[in-house]
């Protein structure tokens, strides 16, 4: 009898510490155990995780909740609070559901990369080659203004003020200035 009360009040002990420990799944893709990559994908308890750690656990003990920090050094165990959790699950649940909506959406955007009949017939080019011309030819222009400049000596608002007065561009665009 009294090795029946022994086994009945070891089962108790140890019904009452494995209720007083339960894991936590944040989310069904999450699952129980946090990693490096969910963290960074679903900015996962982002005031808590640091760059260091591999994973983190959550558990409810002795009425509050507790997040296992897992780290290649060393475990901590920080508290956390239930809307902490209770925010970062709907945080997850929200941008599941985002990323499935943009799946399943079929738009003008859907291009089928296999077939060229996907791609647009018309692509505009977004500079033609006379303006393709014209921007070289100003670049070496100030190239060679600014090299000019630097062998005379001259740098800041007086390189500038230089440039500015040697550039054909500047004294057209004055003049156009004035015209108005």
């Amino acid at each position: 009898m009294r090795i029946i009360l022994s086994l009945a009040f070891i089962v108790i002990v140890n019904l009452s510490v494995i209720a007083q420990d339960k894991l936590i799944v944040l989310h069904s893709v999450v699952g129980d155990t946090i990693d490096k990559r969910e963290q960074q994908e679903f900015l996962l308890f982002s005031d808590i995780l640091d760059q260091n750690f591999t994973s983190a656990t959550i558990h409810f003990e002795n009425g509050k909740y507790v997040m296992y920090i897992t780290s290649a050094s060393d475990l901590k165990i920080v508290d956390i609070k239930e809307e902490d959790v209770e925010e970062n699950s709907k945080h997850v649940d929200k941008l599941v559901r985002y990323f499935k909506s943009l799946i399943e959406k079929k738009d003008s955007l859907d291009i089928d990369l296999d077939t060229a009949s996907g791609w647009p017939e018309f692509q505009p080019e977004l500079l033609n080659n006379a303006q393709k011309r014209k921007i070289a030819k100003e670049a070496r222009r100030y190239f060679n203004l600014n090299q000019d400049a630097v062998q005379l000596g001259l740098s800041g608002i007086d390189k500038e003020n230089y440039i500015k007065v040697n550039s054909k561009s500047w004294l057209v665009e004055s003049l156009f200035d004035i015209l108005q």
